[in-house]
């Protein structure tokens, strides 16, 4: 039983983490699970460190820009092959700038500093993968640890659903209808229907000698009076 009475359980604090930990519109789109900044601590440490190389890549960008005096220094990705320092073709290298390729309008090269740094941004890349695809199965594992909950919830659900069901027929059908009563079975639950006619069948039968069915499931013996 759960805060006023009631016996649906009160799942706002788990609601509250799951819509906290990661966007839910990007993971029904994508399929996979990105959790925000403060959920999962691998993560959020592979993510400040590819950060970091990549601000220490774009220092090392302006730095060769200086050495070369060329303005216009970019880089160039070209598969594995991250991080090309590209100039144009008449700007002249020194030793430290290693020759990786070429067009008739740009010349690309790479240093050893830029190289050691690329390695650090590929191996904190790879940690964020594996911490993203291991968050799936943490959420998962969060998820299940309050099964107990979530099932009572869709069990009052359900219900609720069925009684909303005969309330919405009850008040919206032009024949007699009766009143079912609901019991508290101490044994497996059962369904007990005298005289029933099908919702269906009532909208489509025309005619006047429909004979009505008795329905009973769930027990060998009716016990309901009729």
């Amino acid at each position: 039983e759960e805060e006023g009475g009631g016996s649906f359980p009160d799942l706002r604090a788990r609601l509250d983490f799951f819509r906290d930990a990661f966007d839910m519109e990007e993971a029904a789109k994508s399929g996979q699970i990105e959790p925000n900044e403060g959920v999962d601590e691998d993560f959020d440490c592979a993510n400040r460190d590819m950060r970091a190389e990549e601000q220490a890549l774009e220092r090392l960008r302006r730095e060769a820009g200086r050495e070369l005096g060329c303005s216009s220094v970019k880089f160039y990705h070209s598969g594995k092959r991250r991080y090309q320092l590209e100039v144009p073709a008449g700007v002249t290298a020194g030793d430290e700038f290693v020759f990786v390729s070429q067009t008739k309008a740009v010349r690309r090269y790479s240093t050893a500093a830029v190289e050691e740094s690329v390695e650090r941004l590929t191996e904190a890349e790879a940690r964020r993968t594996e911490a993203a695809n291991d968050t799936r199965r943490k959420m998962f594992a969060l998820f299940d640890e309050h099964y107990d909950r979530w099932d009572c919830a869709l069990q009052r659900l359900k219900t609720l659903d069925c009684l909303q069901s005969l309330a919405y027929y009850s008040a919206n059908c032009d024949r007699v209808m009766t009143r079912p009563r609901f019991v508290h079975s101490p044994d497996a639950p059962f369904l007990d229907l005298r005289d029933g006619r099908h919702p269906t069948v009532l909208r489509t039968f025309g005619g006047d000698d429909f004979i009505p069915n008795d329905t009973i499931i769930g027990r060998r013996r009716p016990r309901l009076s009729r």
